[in-house]
C-alpha cells in the first residue's frame, strides 16, 4: 500500500482517542492524536497529515476554532476535516460543513461506518481490504 496515510485526530476524551487508535491502527493508518485544539494546531504547523478527525466541543478553543484555524494553514486547506461530535443537530452539522469540515459523524459511533468514511475521504474506496 505504500506509506501509510497519517491521521490527526483531535479530542479530549482520552477514551475516544484509545477507540481510534485501536480502530486506525487496525486498519493500516499511522494514529496521531491531540488532545485539545491548540496541540493539533502545533502538529498541523510542523507536520503533514492526510485526515483531520475533529471533536467539536472541547476545553480551551472549540473544534469549531480549531477547524477555521487549521483551514486558515495552507498546507491544512485541502486536507479533509471529519468532524465527530455527540452534538447532532442539523444547525450543528451546517455549521461544521460552512467552517470547511469534508464531513461528519455522530457520536456514539459506528466503527465499520467510520472505517468507510474514512476509506472515501482518503480516496481509497476500492484499495483496503475490507
Amino acid at each position: 500500500m505504500g506509506d501509510k496515510k497519517r491521521i490527526l485526530v483531535i479530542d479530549d476524551e482520552a477514551q475516544i482517542r484509545w477507540m481510534m487508535k485501536l480502530t486506525l491502527e487496525g486498519s493500516g493508518y499511522e494514529f496521531i492524536e491531540a488532545e485539545n485544539g491548540i496541540r493539533a494546531l502545533e502538529l498541523a504547523a510542523e507536520s503533514s497529515f492526510d485526515l483531520f478527525i475533529l471533536d467539536i466541543m472541547m476545553p480551551g478553543i472549540s473544534g469549531w476554532e480549531t477547524l477555521a484555524r487549521l483551514r486558515a494553514l495552507p498546507k491544512c486547506r485541502k486536507v479533509p476535516v471529519l468532524m465527530l461530535s455527540a452534538k447532532s443537530t442539523l444547525t450543528d452539522v451546517e455549521q461544521s460543513l460552512e467552517l470547511g469540515a469534508t464531513d461528519y459523524v455522530t457520536k456514539p459511533f459506528n466503527v465499520n461506518q467510520l472505517n468507510e468514511k474514512i476509506k472515501s475521504l482518503l480516496g481509497l474506496t476500492d484499495s483496503l481490504p475490507s
